[in-house]
């Protein structure tokens, strides 16, 4: 099955900022297809002026950037069982993704999320990359 495939290249800790929360996704490629995962959410920085509020923020952000960022050194079936979310999107289902190009040289990707557009829910995640990143990801679609 595709779940014991290899992860042959990643992005990892990109940060998805809601209300009050942080959400931590990553993109992984496979040989067959692209994974958006949801690892993980901590609270927003900067959440209100408490300091309590403030001091976990802070550790939720390090300790959910550290799990995003080992989303690659593992295997395809530990991340998904590990993940919060996470989004198959196979060799033909490239053209659902919205990508634009940035000013700059980064971008943003639009991946519909399979829910129903209402007035608490998008219906897609929006991730932002930086330059590097975008690079990384145009040359995963090409693969």
């Amino acid at each position: 099955m595709e779940i014991n495939q290899q992860i042959i290249g990643a992005i990892t800790n990109l940060k998805v900022p809601g209300i009050a929360t942080m959400s931590y996704w990553s993109i992984l490629k496979t040989s067959d297809a692209i994974y958006f995962v949801q690892s993980g959410t901590a609270i927003g920085l900067g959440v209100g002026t408490n300091t309590l509020f403030l001091i976990a923020s802070v550790v939720g952000d390090v300790l959910e950037s550290h799990k995003a960022k080992t989303m690659a050194d593992k295997d395809l079936a530990t991340v998904l069982s590990q993940a919060e979310q996470s989004l198959k999107f196979p060799k033909e289902q490239y053209g659902l993704l919205k990508i634009k190009q940035g000013i700059f040289g980064g971008g943003s990707i639009k991946v519909p999320n399979g829910k129903e557009k209402s007035w608490k829910e998008a219906g897609y995640v929006k991730l932002k990359l930086s330059r590097k990143q975008f690079k990384i990801f145009l040359a995963m679609l090409q693969n």
